[in-house]
């Protein structure tokens, strides 16, 4: 009978699942200055690429061996999930006459503490989000189907789970859609620099349009 987790690296990864869910949880509840958060999103981005570092090592000499088509597929997949999602946004916007709270918290942020943002969108969140789901899930999921909806799941339900809007709670489908294209590029890369750098171009893309509000 074929198994449904992968070999003994899965109980890492999902260790790696449990420790981003509880930081996910718990740190942007507790009243912590930036500079304490800023300590502890070090803390777990250097223990997700430690954990990780034999892939991490593996995908940059793919990367470097392979740059052309790494950038075309990066851009790609950046443009299909871009596209897609700010669709489904204009259609969400134009019945709910709102907007992600994810954004509000960031443009917040932007007046506040720029410096932190920039570190969070450029540096944390390509790297920890993508290591932490779309790389752990996939070892722990050896079934594409099963990986693709689950881990999509997760990661868009995370974007909106603590809305205290519930009609916000539509959004999930547009980060559902955006995670799963992300995820189906690292399936026909195998290149976890792949959702990374999708991830980061559309962080940069999203910071210059806060930048121009």
């Amino acid at each position: 009978m074929k198994r449904l987790f992968g070999n003994q690296e899965s109980y890492q990864a999902i260790f790696v699942i449990i420790l981003f869910l509880a930081y996910t949880i718990f740190v942007p509840t507790m009243s912590l200055s930036w500079p304490i958060k800023l300590v502890i999103d070090l803390c777990l981005l250097v223990f997700v690429v430690y954990v990780y570092r034999d892939d991490f090592k593996n995908a940059l000499r793919k990367t470097k061996k392979h740059f052309g088509k790494f950038i075309g597929i990066v851009f790609l997949f950046w443009l299909i999930s871009s596209v897609a999602t700010a669709l489904i946004n204009m259609g969400i916007k134009a019945v709910f006459d709102i907007m992600p709270t994810n954004n509000e918290a960031q443009i917040q942020m932007l007046k506040s503490t720029p410096a932190y943002l920039l570190f969070s969108m450029l540096i944390f969140s390509p790297l920890v989000e993508e290591l932490s789901l779309t790389k752990s899930f996939r070892v722990i999921l050896k079934n594409k189907a099963l990986y693709l909806i689950l881990s999509s799941f997760v990661c868009g339900f995370l974007y909106v789970a603590f809305s205290s809007n519930t009609v916000s709670y539509v959004f999930l489908i547009s980060y559902f859609i955006q995670a799963f294209i992300w995820a189906l590029a690292y399936l026909k890369s195998d290149n976890i620099l792949v959702p990374v750098s999708i991830h980061l171009l559309q962080n940069i893309l999203v910071l210059i349009g806060y930048i121009g509000l």
